[in-house]
């Protein structure tokens, strides 16, 4: 079967896109349907990710970027400016400090960002259609979900989860 054409990839690629796609256009919405919907996508994406298939790459491997510093900023600052102060800090554990306890401390829109820009580089990936390229891609974006977002998804999850089910006040933006 042609990689395209697996279910947990074409799902995968399917909540990534949607994700994608959400948070290009967040800025139109309000902070509390943003973050209704953000829990439920960041839901799907965190198990969509846990259900792609492992591949194999050779050690010279290469994966392209297409997201530019340009891009990440954009969607930071869409994030930022929507949740205002509401865009609460918070603690990670990078894989690195698994043993050593050692902690980062993200924001909610730097975390959005980041996960933006490993999942929009595979989807173009995807859309280029070679399917060596997509393994390489899903490779390199599963490799990024063990080791970097997937951590900063449980903790947008968390902090997302406080603001939709706490007494308190979603601040809105003026």
């Amino acid at each position: 079967m042609n990689i395209k054409q697996q279910k947990d990839i074409v799902e995968f690629v399917t909540v990534s896109a949607e994700f994608c796609a959400f948070l290009e256009t967040a800025q139109s919405l309000d902070v509390k349907s943003f973050v209704e919907k953000s829990v439920k996508l960041l839901s799907l994406l965190y198990l969509k990710s846990q259900l792609l298939p492992e591949f194999e790459i050779d050690e010279d491997d290469y994966c392209e970027k297409y997201v530019s510093e340009q891009d990440w900023n954009i969607i930071h600052s869409k994030i930022a400016n929507l949740m205002g102060e509401n865009d609460a800090f918070f603690d990670v554990t990078e894989s690195t400090g698994f043993s050593t306890g050692e902690t980062v401390n993200t924001s909610i829109s730097e975390a959005f960002a980041d996960i933006f820009q490993d999942l929009r580089d595979f989807i173009q990936i995807y859309r280029e259609g070679y399917d060596e390229s997509i393994a390489v891609g899903l490779y390199f974006c599963k490799q990024a979900f063990k080791e970097y977002w997937g951590i900063r998804v449980l903790g947008l999850l968390q902090e997302l989860h406080l603001l939709q089910y706490s007494d308190l006040e979603i601040t809105e933006r003026s």
